[in-house]
């Protein structure tokens, strides 16, 4: 009984997302909850068919050459990479941050019996991602095998098989997270500098994958002959796939036995992390002169400190930041292909190079969220002793440091390699400084107009939210107008002259939104609650 309560408690954490708004922390209505897990279903069905691509080439180049094997090999690594990675923050935030330890241990159930509820609901979480990839690895063998039968009815305790291997890996990744983010005196810088790791990893990684499916169907026979030679687990784990029942017996056999060792030596250690927070900062406070800053200053300040607190902050609405600086570098390095470009179309150079460099700043919405940031406390910028407007400025000016001033650099590299005449850069970077402020101001209006301050996570208002999809592709738009009319303008008019009229629409636009929020905006702001 007990630890069936404890299971149904856990199902329901998992599942809260579809019973509960992370906006407004309430409970959804039966529309609301239908239309959300249609909309997952639909998320899944996509997933499923992406890897179903994957797999159809697979499966028609190695199942005719007898090579079962070796295609089960490669997809059960597939769904096993999938499921560890996607099941990594099930585990950090489910198994390692829970909220309700002390409850918990306060009343009489054995700490053994938490630590296995809770492993059991990341290797539902493991198994659940995992079969987004497996299922349409084994339907396509089972439409194009000779002999489908065995591997298909083997392909059910695969999968609780690689679950598991995923669920003990999931949990030690987990586990390694917590243990670096406890020593970490900036949190949330750790999170970010980590994400954007793991990203260009997972990126060179796939490319690497991609290379070698390459090369194993250009010739399957010998590079399964000499992967079978080299990598003999990797020929068990396929070969128990397709049916060769002692292989599939050791492996199940092997995956238990490791699952109780795994399970017994984290027992202790997980009720050491359940009652006590070692290797964290202590706070040493010192006595010092406090240097007066002006008003603007202090603003700023307070946004950039917002802004470096939240991981999910900087990770989601100033990736174009890091866009515009891969760019500029890419530039420098690849200088002699982009000045073989700029020889090719000499008259629209300025224009393509202004129109790359809106596209990737547009990537940056800081302001479309910093309002409904504030949250319950937006009642502390409203007691403030300054008006409306000079919060608002402050919010503007986290944009343009953050946008305005890659987007510079960025330009200045990309003028290194394609050596525009400076009068065509300075009208270019002048281009693009209107456009970071007018999505700036896009932003910051449509966060007046739609906030959300009474949300549950941060998260809500800075990923899940209409508003954020709103602005994100308002600055597509305004994208793609600008670049469509300036390149359709040159067919009929000089390149100065294209310039000076988007230069001219982009100040009118500007100086319109910037009106608006000085005025009604500056009011919705102080009226907000």
């Amino acid at each position: 009984m007990m630890i069936r309560a404890l299971l149904r408690k856990q199902l329901r954490e998992l599942g809260a997302a579809f019973l509960r708004s992370s906006k407004t922390g309430k409970a959804r209505s039966r529309a609301s909850a239908v239309g959300y897990a249609l909309l997952f279903a639909v998320l899944v069905v996509v997933l499923m068919l992406c890897f179903a691509g994957m797999a159809l080439p697979l499966a028609s180049v190695l199942l005719p050459a007898g090579l079962d094997w070796l295609y089960f090999a490669s997809m059960g690594l597939t769904a096993l990479l999938v499921s560890v990675l996607a099941s990594a923050f099930t585990s950090y935030s489910g198994l390692l941050q829970s909220r309700d330890n002390e409850l918990l241990l306060s009343l009489p159930i054995p700490p053994a019996v938490i630590f296995g509820v809770r492993v059991s609901t990341v290797y539902l979480a493991c198994l659940i991602y995992l079969l987004m990839a497996w299922v349409p690895a084994v339907v396509c063998y089972g439409l194009l095998a000779a002999h489908p039968l065995a591997g298909v009815l083997c392909s059910i305790p695969m999968a609780l098989v690689l679950a598991g291997a995923a669920c003990i890996l999931a949990v030690l990744l987990g586990w390694a997270v917590a243990l670096a983010n406890d020593r970490a005196r900036h949190k949330s810088l750790v999170t970010v500098v980590c994400s954007l790791v793991f990203f260009a990893l997972y990126y060179a990684g796939f490319l690497r994958v991609q290379e070698m499916l390459d090369d194993l169907l250009a010739d399957a026979a010998q590079s399964s002959a000499a992967l079978a030679r080299a990598a003999w687990p990797l020929r068990l784990l396929g070969g128990a796939a397709a049916g060769e029942l002692p292989a599939l017996v050791g492996l199940v056999l092997g995956t238990v036995l490791c699952f109780a060792v795994f399970c017994e030596l984290l027992e202790k250690p997980y009720l050491r992390r359940m009652t006590a927070r070692k290797g964290t900062a202590r706070t040493a406070y010192h006595a010092r002169k406090a240097r007066p800053v002006s008003l603007r200053q202090a603003l700023l300040r307070r946004e950039l400190l917002h802004l470096g607190s939240s991981s999910a902050y900087m990770l989601n609405s100033a990736m174009g930041t890091l866009g515009l600086l891969v760019l500029g570098g890419v530039s420098l390095w690849k200088a002699d292909l982009f000045a073989r470009f700029a020889q090719a179309v000499p008259e629209g150079v300025p224009v393509l190079v202004c129109c790359a460099v809106c596209a990737v700043s547009a990537a940056n919405f800081l302001t479309t969220p910093s309002v409904s940031l504030e949250g319950r406390t937006v009642w502390l910028l409203q007691s403030l002793p300054i008006p409306s407007w000079q919060a608002l400025c402050a919010k503007l000016e986290l944009h343009l440091l953050l946008t305005g001033v890659p987007a510079a650099l960025c330009l200045v590299c990309m003028q290194a390699a394609v050596q525009m005449p400076p009068v065509y850069f300075c009208l270019t970077l002048l281009e693009a400084e209107l456009f970071v402020l007018l999505s700036a101001e896009m932003g910051l209006a449509l966060g007046l107009v739609l906030p959300n301050l009474h949300w549950t996570s941060e998260a809500a208002v800075i990923k899940m939210s209409g508003c954020t999809l709103l602005s994100m592709a308002a600055n597509l738009v305004a994208v793609l107008v600008l670049t469509l009319a300036q390149t359709n303008l040159l067919k009929i008019l000089p390149l100065p002259a294209v310039m000076a009229a988007a230069l001219v629409l982009l100040a009118g636009a500007d100086g319109l939104l910037g009106h608006w929020l000085k005025t009604r905006g500056a009011r919705r702001l102080a009226e907000l609650s």
